[in-house]
C-alpha cells in the first residue's frame, strides 16, 4: 500500500533512509560524507520533504519511500526484504503522478555512476541517461565531485 506519511512516520523513515543509503549509496561516495551521513542528518533531512512524499507499507511495516521537490525526485530507497515485491516500481509510479499533476512535464533525478541496479530500475521504468554530472560531496580538505547520471522521463 502507498500513502502519505504521517508526522509519527518520521523516525522510521529516517532510520530506513539512513540504513538503505549506507548499504546501498555510501560506497558510491567519499568517506567524510558517509561518516557525516548521520541517522540525525537524516532526520534533519527528511523534515522538509514530508509534504512531497509518499512511503509504501508490507503487512504494517514501513517498506520504503520515495519524495520530490518541483520536477526533482531525490529519494526512492527501499529496505533489502521488500525489494525486487514492486514497492520500489509502486512508488516511483505514485510519484511520478503526484509530479505530473502538479504540473511536472519532464521530472529529473541523479543516480550514482556505478549503481548499475538502480540505473537498470530506472531505465526499466521508462526513464532515459541523459549523460553524467558531478555533484560536490564532503571529502578530506573539502570536497570532492561525485559523478551521477542523469536520468529523465517526460511525465505529460
Amino acid at each position: 500500500m502507498v500513502r502519505a506519511p504521517l508526522p509519527d512516520d518520521l523516525q522510521s523513515i529516517a532510520e530506513l533512509y539512513h540504513h538503505v543509503w549506507h548499504e546501498a549509496e555510501a560506497g558510491f561516495a567519499p568517506e567524510v560524507e558517509r561518516f557525516r551521513r548521520t541517522l540525525m542528518y537524516f532526520l534533519e533531512r527528511i523534515r522538509p520533504l514530508i509534504s512531497t512524499m509518499l512511503i509504501a507499507e508490507a503487512t504494517g511495516d514501513l517498506a520504503g519511500f520515495v519524495s520530490w521537490r518541483s520536477n526533482y525526485l531525490g529519494q526512492l530507497y527501499v529496505r533489502a526484504p521488500y525489494r525486487g515485491r514492486g514497492h520500489a516500481a509502486d512508488l516511483l509510479a505514485a510519484a511520478e503522478r503526484a509530479m505530473a499533476v502538479a504540473g511536472t512535464i519532464e521530472a529529473e533525478l541523479h543516480c550514482y555512476v556505478g549503481n548499475h541496479r538502480a540505473h537498470r530500475f530506472y531505465i526499466g521504468n521508462g526513464w532515459r541517461d541523459d549523460g553524467v554530472i558531478t555533484k560536490p560531496m564532503a571529502d578530506v580538505g573539502g570536497t570532492r565531485d561525485v559523478p551521477s547520471w542523469r536520468m529523465r522521463k517526460h511525465l505529460q
